[in-house]
């Protein structure tokens, strides 16, 4: 038996996060790392919320170990929060996604009722979508991959102004990820079971027409019109959680 399902809301393209407008008069947590939080990013992030009170946990690291995730729960608890916001890249939200799942186990917390929000700042790992998670374990040198529904983000938010800052080398690396898993998903053969197939082709065709379906030239600093974000990287960006589907 197979069964496929889709249950996180994806807002996508220019303005993205404004969809946290509505998120009113909460205790905040945004978990990001501390190259985002010297960047500005969780503040740009908490400036669309309305009436909040925030607190940022910027403790994530590459490759997340245990005991980050047991800091990001200390921090929460301490905090009081009642919605999460990762703002970052796959291990970021990696964290984020156990930080919540280890808070409802530890603190018995019911995180599934939540507002919980995945924002991603690169355009490859797909984490934003699946309910899986990579945690370490650095003394034992082992990864612990976590796998759950609850896992999943309720919501993710793909806004490109996010991305631009990002190192060239790091967007086409992301750019090359995206690529190989939609090809994966458009003519792979042994991973995809009856009804199956049907749902890999469609996310594999969408991922290459969100890939191939850029502004031309006359945008971007090329044709000489200074615009807020690279438009490939805003195809980019919104092509990203299909390869993980």
């Amino acid at each position: 038996m197979k069964e496929f399902s889709f249950s996180t809301r994806i807002f996508f393209g220019e303005g993205a996060l404004e969809r946290l407008r509505k998120v009113e008069d909460k205790r905040v947590m945004i978990v990001t790392d501390r190259f985002m939080a010297g960047m500005g990013v969780p503040d740009k992030v908490a400036s669309y919320l309305t009436r909040c009170q925030v607190t940022v946990f910027d403790g994530v690291v590459p490759d997340p170990p245990i005991e980050v995730v047991a800091a990001g729960v200390g921090a929460l608890r301490d905090c009081g929060a009642e919605a999460m916001i990762a703002v970052g890249g796959g291990s970021t939200i990696d964290a984020a996604k156990a930080i919540r799942a280890v808070a409802k186990e530890t603190l018995h917390i019911d995180t599934d009722r939540w507002e919980c929000f995945a924002i991603p700042t690169t355009s490859g790992t797909g984490s934003e979508v699946t309910e899986y998670a990579v945690i370490t374990d650095r003394a034992k040198g082992i990864k612990y991959p976590l796998d759950s529904k609850a896992l999943r983000p309720p919501v993710a938010i793909l806004d490109p102004q996010l991305t631009v800052s990002a190192p060239a080398s790091v967007t086409a690396d992301a750019g090359m990820d995206v690529l190989t898993h939609a090809i994966e998903a458009y003519v792979s053969k042994g991973s995809a079971g009856p009804g199956e197939a049907p749902q890999r082709v469609l996310y594999g065709r969408t991922g290459f027409q969100l890939r191939r379906s850029g502004p031309d030239s006359r945008h971007g600093p090329r044709g000489g019109r200074k615009a807020p974000y690279r438009p490939r990287q805003n195809q980019r960006h919104a092509a990203a959680p299909y390869h993980r589907l």
